[in-house]
């Protein structure tokens, strides 16, 4: 049995989850421990942020904070076509 892996899906670019798992073995208690990671994608995240944006639970500053943090972290530039739009244009787009 493998004791790690790694597995995706993204159904497009830049969307969807990366799981990151790994297993310690005990031979003794015939059990294994598995640890998984779950990340979200940089348009996954940014997809749950508008929609708190929308609901009103975050503000638009705090989006606009919530994005660079994202982007940064998934390597994402600043001027990629992969980057939403400011809060005020989401306004009238369906998501």
């Amino acid at each position: 049995m493998a004791l790690s892996g790694t597995f995706q899906n993204y159904p497009v670019s830049s969307f969807g989850l990366y799981c990151e798992w790994s297993g310690v073995q005990s031979v003794t208690g015939n059990y294994t421990d598995v640890t998984l990671k779950v990340y979200l994608s940089y348009q996954t995240a940014m997809s749950l942020a508008r929609n708190m944006l929308r609901q009103g639970i975050i503000s638009e500053d705090d989006y606009r904070k919530i994005d660079t943090i994202i982007a940064k972290k998934h390597e994402v530039s600043s001027c990629s076509i992969f980057r939403f739009e400011s809060p005020k244009s989401l306004d009238n787009k369906p998501f």
